[in-house]
This record gives structure tokens, C-alpha cells and sequence, in this order.
């Protein structure tokens, strides 16, 4: 006996509307307890499709995922971009490097820096007075999903394309430039 998971993938259809074009189905035995939305088991195989449009979406997704690079997933709340980007992990090149995800939303702009870039010199914790990386150093050989970017402030944005762009950053109060 197998727990089922279904997870239903849309389309933006017109300025307000979705429309179902596939899903993914996951198995697990009973019992098993996941993480809130990050699987790291889901491949393109789980994706059901039948719409053209989505055919078209995994093929390509299957194909950058194999490019050394930056991926962006658009699209509106529940149309399965977290899975989509869990899926190319699993086939990519740094498949073996861990998924680490960041909700843009949950945090303030300065916590936001903090997680993105870490700290240093006790900017995190008054008491302590070492050095605490952030999501960028945790994704190092892996994949980073940055989740609603676009909430994002225009200054942290910023920062966060000079990194892209250089590869090279410092943590929030640091002086060290790294990567």
C-alpha cells in the first residue's frame, strides 16, 4: 500500500483563469512525512501531461536543465514552478549538490540580505562573533530556488544581479570579498 500525492500543474488562461494541464504523482509508503513542498525525489517522469503546451514545457525544461546556468521559472501561485525546478535539479549537473529553497516572501529586507548573502562580524547575533553563511554559500555545487523574487526589493535585486553577473559578494557587515 502507497500514499498518493497528486499535485496539480496549471496555466494562466486569459487575465484570471488557470487551466489544468498536467500534474505530478508522487508514491510514498505509508507513513512517510515530507518537508512543506520540497521534494527531493520529483522527476519529470511524475509529470502527467496531455496539452501540447505542456509537452513543449517538459521537453524544454529537460533540455536547460543540462545547461550550465541560470534558470528562470515564471508563472502564477500553484502552477508547480517549485516542482518543475526540484525536477531539473535532479537531472542537472550538480544533482548531487544540494536544493536549498528561499520563500522571498516570508522575510523583511534586511533578513532577506542576511539569509541571501549570511553575516559577519555579529550582524546576526549581538553574542556571537563568527561568521554565519547564507543561502548563496548553503547552494555552493547545488541548486538555489530563490521563490517570488519579484517580492524582492528593487535595492536587493540589485545586489542580487552584481552577484550573478560577478559571481562574487560579501556578507552583510563583512569585508571580504567571496566565491
Amino acid at each position: 500500500h502507497f500514499q498518493t500525492e497528486l499535485t496539480p500543474i496549471q496555466v494562466p488562461v486569459g487575465r484570471v483563469g488557470y487551466s489544468l494541464t498536467g500534474a505530478v504523482m508522487t508514491l510514498r509508503p505509508p507513513g512517510t512525512v515530507v518537508a512543506d513542498d520540497l521534494r527531493a525525489d520529483v522527476s519529470f517522469e511524475q509529470f502527467f501531461h496531455q496539452q501540447d503546451s505542456m509537452v513543449a514545457l517538459v521537453r524544454h525544461a529537460r533540455r536547460m536543465a543540462k545547461m550550465d546556468g541560470a534558470m528562470l521559472i515564471e508563472g502564477g501561485t500553484g502552477t508547480g514552478k517549485s516542482l518543475l525546478a526540484q525536477a531539473c535539479h535532479r537531472i542537472s549537473a550538480v544533482a548531487k549538490g544540494p536544493l536549498v529553497v528561499l520563500d522571498c516572501t516570508t522575510l523583511g529586507d534586511q533578513q532577506l540580505e542576511r539569509e541571501l548573502f549570511g553575516s559577519s562580524d555579529g550582524i546576526q547575533d549581538a553574542t556571537i562573533d563568527d561568521e554565519r553563511p547564507g543561502v548563496l554559500e548553503r547552494a555552493a555545487g547545488g541548486t538555489l530556488l530563490l521563490d517570488q523574487i519579484c517580492e524582492m526589493s528593487p535595492l536587493l535585486q540589485r545586489r542580487l544581479l552584481q552577484f550573478i553577473e560577478s559571481g562574487f559578494f560579501r556578507r552583510v557587515g563583512g569585508h571580504r570579498e567571496l566565491f
